[in-house]
């Protein structure tokens, strides 16, 4: 998971604190995809590119 998200590992922090932030993070980062998926749905948003 920590790969695929881009997640890295915290270094001098413990394992038990490591436990506890890397599902905090996967909480958040499923909030932040829902209510974007959500505001989507209710209108239609550009998005911009460069060419």
């Amino acid at each position: 998971m920590r790969d695929h998200l881009g997640v890295e590992t915290q270094r001098q922090w413990s394992d038990k604190a490591i436990a506890s932030t890397t599902p905090c993070l996967l909480g958040l980062f499923s909030i932040v995809t829902l209510l974007a998926s959500r505001l989507n749905s209710r209108a239609q948003l550009r998005v911009s590119a460069s060419a």
